[in-house]
């Protein structure tokens, strides 16, 4: 423990100190940031841990096919979004199926969970095609985003529209282009972690 931090834990204020005093001095201000960053809204530069992906899609698949979304577990629904893309032979991507998405949908709105909402906020940039863009999904995202307006990721998309599947890969760009800062660092304050 350095000097100064052991001196002021052993000193006891006569009065407590209000939060915000804390939080102004730039140090744990600059803490505060760094931390919402890596495990707040941000990525971490470690990868998720993923399900068994054909297993849980072939889940998914079926459930879809029948009609009967029943036996679909709230972790099936949970870990879903890594499934949205997964081409298994000629089938259509889930998130390309109306019936399913608005399954989806009513799932992710009706628990309102942030996390839940991160796991598709990943799953959408790291799956992410130009050619097949995933509007079903964005529109979840932005629908989120107007919920929650103090998100980092509701921040990031009110600066760069970052879940407009026409102009966020363009805007991302363009930002990277312009910014004096090693690459890595912009996307990384984007929401773009190592793993990505």
């Amino acid at each position: 423990m350095t000097g100064h931090l052991l001196t002021a834990v052993s000193i006891r204020p006569e009065q407590p100190l209000p939060a915000a005093s804390f939080l102004a001095t730039p140090l744990i201000s600059d803490a505060v940031a760094k931390i919402e960053a890596l495990f707040g809204d941000g990525i971490s530069g470690k990868s998720p841990s993923q399900p068994d992906l054909p297993a849980l899609w072939k889940r998914l698949d079926e459930a879809d096919q029948s009609g009967d979304y029943t036996a679909v577990a709230d972790r099936d629904w949970r870990d879903a979004p890594w499934c949205f893309w997964r081409i298994e032979g000629s089938a259509l991507p889930l998130v390309k199926r109306p019936a399913f998405t608005r399954r989806y949908g009513q799932w992710i709105e009706g628990r309102h969970r942030k996390g839940d909402y991160r796991r598709l906020v990943h799953a959408w940039l790291l799956y992410f095609n130009r050619e097949s863009p995933p509007r079903s999904a964005a529109a979840l995202i932005t629908k989120a985003c107007a919920n929650w307006p103090e998100w980092l990721w509701t921040k990031r998309h009110r600066s760069f529209d970052v879940f407009d599947v026409d102009n966020g890969p363009a805007n991302l760009a363009g930002q990277v282009l312009d910014e004096t800062k090693p690459v890595r660092e912009v996307l990384r304050d984007h929401g773009l972690g190592e793993w990505l």
